[in-house]
This record gives C-alpha cells, sequence and structure tokens, in this order.
C-alpha cells in the first residue's frame, strides 16, 4: 500500500487537471505590484552583476534542506508558501453586541438563574431602588475584570521597561497604579487623576 501512495497522487494529480503534476511549484506572486516595482528600481542606483565564481569554491554549493533532510517514510514535503493577505480582525465583547445584549450575556456568565430570576421579580418591588439588577451588577463585574486585566498587562510593560531602563520603567509603573487605582473618596478629593 506505500508504495502505490505516490502512484495514486500522480495518477489523481492527472484526472484531476488534466495534465501531469509539475515537479516546481509555482513562482510566487510579488508583494508590490510591478509598476512600483519599476518605480522601486528606477531609484536604485545602477549595480554591475557581481562576475561568475570560478575555482574550487564554485563548484561546491551549499546543499539545500529539502536535500539534505529526506524522509525515510513516504511523507510528502509541500513547498512552503508566502500569506499575503491581511489578518482578520480581533473583536471584543464590547464591539460584537449591543449594550443590553451584552449585560444580558455577561448577566449569564456570572449569575445563575435563580439569581437572575430574582433580580427580574425585585424590579417590581420597591427593593428595586437598593438592589440592581443582575445585568447591571454584571456590567460593574465586567468593567472590574476588565481593569485588572489592563492593569495587569500594563503593569507586565512596565517591568519589562525596567529591564531596560529602570528609572522610565519606575515611573511607568507609578503612572500605571495611578490610573488604574480605585479611589474610596468618590471623586471628593483635589487629586487631579
Amino acid at each position: 500500500m506505500r508504495r502505490s501512495l505516490p502512484a495514486l497522487v500522480l495518477i489523481s494529480a492527472v484526472v484531476v487537471h488534466g495534465q501531469p503534476a509539475a515537479s516546481s511549484p509555482p513562482a510566487p506572486t510579488r508583494a508590490v505590484s510591478p509598476a512600483v516595482a519599476a518605480m522601486l528600481k528606477a531609484a536604485l542606483p545602477p549595480v554591475a552583476p557581481a562576475p561568475p565564481a570560478t575555482g574550487p569554491k564554485a563548484a561546491k554549493r551549499a546543499p539545500g534542506l529539502r536535500e539534505t533532510d529526506k524522509p525515510q517514510n513516504d511523507i510528502v514535503r509541500l513547498p512552503a508558501y508566502i500569506v499575503q493577505e491581511a489578518r482578520p480582525p480581533v473583536f471584543r465583547e464590547q464591539d460584537i453586541y449591543t449594550p443590553r445584549a451584552l449585560s444580558r450575556r455577561l448577566a449569564k456568565r456570572y449569575y445563575p438563574e435563580w439569581y437572575r430570576a430574582f433580580t427580574r421579580l425585585v424590579g417590581f418591588t420597591p427593593l428595586a431602588l437598593l438592589l440592581p439588577s443582575a445585568e447591571a451588577s454584571a456590567m460593574a463585574q465586567f468593567a472590574e475584570d476588565e481593569r485588572l486585566r489592563n492593569k495587569a498587562e500594563f503593569s507586565e510593560y512596565a517591568n519589562w521597561l525596567k529591564t531596560s531602563d529602570p528609572s522610565a520603567g519606575t515611573a511607568f509603573k507609578s503612572e500605571v497604579q495611578q490610573t488604574f487605582m480605585h479611589w474610596s473618596d468618590l471623586g471628593w478629593s483635589n487629586k487631579s487623576r
């Protein structure tokens, strides 16, 4: 079965494409258009091509990895390709959902069903003034989680900066702590931040 596998691949390539499979991979496309390549080539200073090498070093050529690293089994080596497409955007939950849908999703994440039902019932009583809804408290908890995640991320950046420049790293670390600190005075102090 192993000896017939390469023959099967070759036959399937002939049947699918109608011609024998080429042994060399297709030429990769250029990263820039031909017009831009011509403009770049015109801007470069003229360079004479190097003369062909002669002597004993000309005969020695470094073998490629494909020539030296031959597999012992029937593994098919595919040619390397360069992907030139843009990466898809990475969306956050806040970007995907509407505020109402996000609050409902977060309430399902943070609280059990009985608590969500309880806060819906409390919404029809005077206790609604004292007890926030599950959606509102889930949004507050999500904001706190985001604050802590951002603080940890920027603290890590500050530690990286400390390794190269200790004074700048210390200043950046104090700015991070000031930015992500919880103030217990509800804004009544004279702090500018």
